[in-house]
């Protein structure tokens, strides 16, 4: 809600932000400032956690822990503090959203999960749960961690205009907030072939990642407003996946009469986008 832009008047009107929070129409203050006080409370908390572990001797590797133990007075303690916070925080909902179309689309395309756990299987076995260095070894379960993020990319972007500019005909004035439609990017049928499709093997057979047309780099964005954070979640999604894939089926729920549910794909609107609430059914693939 914080960043979305028709949620507050401030975000189209920014001189507002001048008047003092008592006046009518200043709420955006009071919310604004339950914001901070909660963003400050989740950073104190977890470096007094950490610090705590550190004294004890009972800590594990963290950013925190490193920073005050292998750099120790390198770095202000504020900027561990939030950089941590801003780092655990800032791919929260967006992993989530991943994560949940990941969910979606085992749910409504079953051959598809059929030959990733094939591949996990191959290079695994049945015993060993996969690890980030098994990533590049896993080109089938990639490619669908990158067509999960070409259908159901969880954010659209939004850039500011640092100059004025023409673009194809339209002046756009220095400060205008741009809105990056990340969907249509990546449905375009004149880069993505059948683009509603949920085909990861588009990224096996077809040059898309050398053409720049690569979903990951479009859905984290570009320029200088790339997320930071890339590598890292691709790392951490794409682990997150095989190793669901190594350990459950996912399968649409039954209704009475024996017949799948099959869900509407449906997603919510908002900043952060998310699949509607839908049910299916998750197995383990080995007793436990």
């Amino acid at each position: 809600m914080a960043t979305d832009q028709s949620a507050f008047i401030v975000n189209r009107m920014p001189i507002l932000a001048m008047l003092p929070k008592f006046l009518p129409g200043m709420t955006f203050k009071k919310q604004a400032a339950a914001w901070r006080a909660q963003f400050t409370e989740l950073a104190e908390r977890g470096y007094t956690v950490a610090l705590k572990r550190i004294k004890s001797g009972t800590y594990k590797p963290c950013m925190i822990s490193k920073a005050l133990t292998e750099h120790a007075g390198e770095f202000d303690p504020e900027l561990i503090k939030y950089t941590a916070t801003q780092v655990y925080t800032g791919g929260a909902d967006t992993s989530l959203s991943v994560l949940s179309s990941f969910f979606l689309a085992m749910t409504l395309y079953p051959r598809v999960q059929e030959k990733a756990q094939l591949e996990v299987d191959q290079l695994l076995g049945v015993n060993r749960p996969p690890s980030f260095s098994d990533c590049e070894k896993l080109p089938y379960t990639r490619s669908l961690m990158r067509e999960v993020f070409r259908c159901f990319p969880p954010i659209p972007l939004s850039e500011v205009a640092g100059r004025d500019d023409i673009h194809e005909g339209y002046h756009v004035s220095k400060g205008t907030i741009l809105f990056i439609n990340i969907w249509a990017i990546l449905h375009d049928k004149s880069v993505y072939g059948d683009p509603d499709d949920f085909r990861p093997e588009r990224w096996l057979s077809e040059n898309l990642i050398d053409r720049e047309s690569d979903s990951m780099d479009i859905a984290f964005g570009f320029g200088r407003r790339a997320c930071p954070g890339q590598r890292l979640a691709e790392k951490l999604v794409l682990t997150v996946i095989a190793s669901t894939l190594s350990a459950f089926t996912i399968t649409p729920t039954i209704d009475h009469d024996g017949k799948p549910i099959i869900p509407s794909a449906e997603y919510t609107d908002g900043t952060i986008t998310f699949p509607r609430t839908f049910a299916c059914e998750i197995r383990p693939r080995k007793p436990l």
